[in-house]
């Protein structure tokens, strides 16, 4: 069952390049978007620098997917109209039900830094 009040956010699942480049880089990586619908977001963390000497702002928020999403490192997506990366993303971010062995959904976290 997904999330009722949820919202769409857009996947956009990286890819990987057909070759690298003269350093060694991948190359002609691309993205392909996927609107997600149902999807409950929380956000987790701002912070700012407290000092008045930057203006640099790091957003942490929180994606829950129901039924289970399985992202990978290099996939971002946009939430509220804003561009964020995933933090980490790996085959643990799916809830197991330690009773039964359902996987009922995911969580993914992820990160937004601006300045």
């Amino acid at each position: 069952m997904r999330h009722r009040g949820g919202e769409p956010v857009t996947w956009h699942h990286h890819e990987a390049g057909t070759g690298v480049d003269e350093w060694g880089d991948p190359v002609g990586a691309t993205f392909t978007d996927t609107v997600v619908e149902k999807v409950a977001v929380a956000k987790t963390s701002v912070q700012e620098p407290r000092d008045g000497g930057g203006f640099r702002l790091v957003e942490e928020t929180t994606l829950y997917f129901s039924p289970a999403l399985i992202v990978g490192p290099q996939d971002q997506f946009t939430v509220r109209g804003e561009r964020y990366e995933v933090e980490g993303a790996s085959e643990l971010d799916a809830w197991r039900n330690p009773f039964n062995g359902t996987v009922p959904g995911s969580e993914v976290k992820v990160r937004r830094v601006s300045g």
